[in-house]
């Protein structure tokens, strides 16, 4: 019990609790969810364990990595789990994203404890607000509501108790904190690769609070430094083992991610883009706009980056709380491992890069509100922050919801197709994507075998080409399937003549793409998948989701053609 003001006060008990209220009443609507893209493919990946003992499985989740481009053993065993206990009740895995990420706010909380000054009231307040402002960051509604991407809440949960535990090997020399902390730096690894970067932050941490002279000779030569590479080694050692042994390469990834990008102008361009995504939400009203218009000058994006970032590092070079430093260090050390990539600053997309980044900025943040004069100012501050914070996570995992209707009302549709008697082949215009949200972009394959079986390998076999489709308004959509007539040896020109009644704005869909299609090719309409014109084939059906309005003239498609 701890007294604030005139109260007695069970401070850690009711900080738990208001997380858990947080957690809770921004994603519990998750549980109505579906599954989506890319739980699809990692269910049928997963599928060949259930015929094994639950030894053999855990051996061989761990021996090999079941995806074709990632070594994230963890996240394959909590889907590995999740099957044997749930079947596929979708529910049961989007309750596990709620868990893990309200584990991982508590483990945050608890390491920001051991970096507040407890001493002084605001020190008593810092830990609960920090923890909050992580907690509802509207950019994790990604990696929280996506159960593919639970492997960033993993990494974050154990990135967190790594370091929590290193700052309690600081201060008290007790080896077992480092073997536990070195333990959780595995566990994080087995979550997602950037957890790679743990050591450079427990050092970031050691060398402001602890060391006397912060040049390098002097702090390797320290007996805390010296053992904690060595742990921390002997982890990345025997990762990169396991690693090779499963995924077959230490750096990198399989398939197109193992081309890593490291041309200077675009890692600075994501670095600055994770930055402005950190601190503002993704439907900031002119946000959108900003972006499109940065898109076509990104070096003029890059040189007002680098001009406001000098400005406010110089403004800011007398300020002496080392708590914020540790932040901002924190913040931008892990963002090193996702440079390669990009972040979506106005779409969904984007944040389940930054779950671990954005702790730092937590930390950042409450450390700016805690210097106020008086502590009313700071909670008032900090209350609308999380306010409006969590009133764009709640509006994210809304549109999380429409996505997941509009994908589960366009599969379970497919079926009546499957009862459709004499078809031979079939177009697919296909819901892709949402906001940079895939919602069937590279799944179709593998969520017609998990909803019907040997039925929906058939239909699939007999899909002669797919239109990946942008999502404008999930509004516009029926959560239904509308098949378009029992078409019979659909000729070139009666095809053309069918995509071209369909016209928005303007342009016949055949019109837009520029494109014809070949048998049996899937078409990426950005031209990623094909050069050349190619032979528009004869098909008996032609399937495309349903809308609520077909004759309304409204936008309800944009081609994926690099816009």
């Amino acid at each position: 019990m701890r007294k604030i003001g005139d109260l007695n006060i069970p401070v850690m008990p009711v900080s738990i609790g208001v997380v858990f209220i947080f957690c809770v009443g921004l994603y519990h609507i998750l549980l109505s969810n579906y599954f989506l893209n890319d739980d699809f493919g990692r269910i049928i990946w997963l599928t060949p364990l259930r015929d094994m003992g639950t030894l053999d499985a855990l051996i061989s989740l761990f021996a090999n990595s079941y995806h074709p481009v990632y070594y994230r053993p963890f996240t394959n065993l909590v889907f590995y789990v999740l099957r044997q206990f749930f079947g596929l009740n979708a529910e049961y895995y989007y309750l596990s994203c709620i868990f893990l990420h309200f584990a991982s706010c508590v483990a945050f909380f608890y390491l920001v404890r051991e970096l507040a000054d407890r001493q002084r009231v605001k020190g008593r307040f810092f830990p609960i607000v920090a923890t909050l402002l992580f907690t509802v960051n509207p950019r994790h509604v990604e990696a929280v509501s996506y159960i593919h991407d639970n492997e960033n809440v993993i990494c974050g949960l154990f990135f967190f108790l790594g370091l929590f535990l290193f700052i309690r090997y600081c201060k008290s020399q007790r080896g077992a904190y480092l073997a536990f902390s070195a333990i959780s730096y595995m566990f994080s690894l087995f979550g997602k690769e950037m957890g790679v970067t743990l050591p450079l932050v427990c050092f970031a941490y050691y060398a402001l609070v602890f060391a006397t002279d912060c040049s390098i000779k002097e702090i390797y030569c320290d007996r805390v430094v010296r053992k904690s590479i060595g742990a921390f080694t002997s982890v990345m050692v025997l990762y990169m083992v396991l690693r090779y042994n499963g995924l077959g390469m230490l750096i990198g990834g399989g398939g197109f991610t193992g081309d890593l990008d490291f041309s200077l102008l675009r890692m600075l361009r994501t670095g600055l883009q994770s930055m402005i995504a950190m601190g503002l939400p993704n439907d900031v009203p002119g946000l959108h706009a900003a972006a499109v218009f940065f898109r076509g000058h990104i070096v003029l994006f890059c040189g007002l980056g680098l001009l406001s970032g000098g400005f406010v590092v110089y403004k800011a070079r007398d300020y002496r709380d080392r708590v914020f430093w540790f932040g901002a260090i924190w913040a931008v050390l892990t963002l090193v491992p996702v440079l390669n990539n990009g972040i979506g600053v106005a779409e969904l997309t984007g944040g389940r890069y930054l779950y671990v980044p954005l702790a730092g900025f937590a930390i950042c943040l409450a450390s700016l509100l805690s210097q106020f004069k008086t502590i009313n100012k700071t909670l008032v501050c900090a209350g609308l922050i999380i306010l409006v914070y969590s009133s764009f996570t709640y509006r994210n995992n809304l549109l999380m919801y429409s996505v997941s209707q509009i994908s589960e009302g366009f599969l379970r549709g497919l079926e009546e197709v499957l009862d459709i008697e004499g078809q031979e082949r079939v177009v697919i215009v296909l819901p892709s994507m949402y906001k940079g949200m895939y919602m069937l972009q590279s799944s179709l394959d593998s969520a017609l075998n998990i909803l019907y079986g040997d039925r929906g390998v058939e239909l699939n076999n007999r899909i002669a080409f797919i239109l990946y489709m942008f999502v404008e308004n999930p509004a516009d959509f029926d959560v239904k399937v509308e098949h378009i007539g029992d078409m019979t040896r659909v000729d070139m020109v009666s095809g053309a003549q069918f995509f071209r009644k369909k016209v928005f704005y303007g342009q016949s869909l055949l019109d837009r793409i520029g494109l014809s299609f070949q048998e049996n090719t899937k078409v990426n309409t950005n031209g990623d998948y094909i050069s050349k014109r190619a032979e528009f084939t004869s098909v008996d059906l032609i399937v495309v989701p349903k809308l609520k309005d077909p004759g309304s003239g409204n936008l309800i498609y944009r081609i994926r053609d690099g816009i």
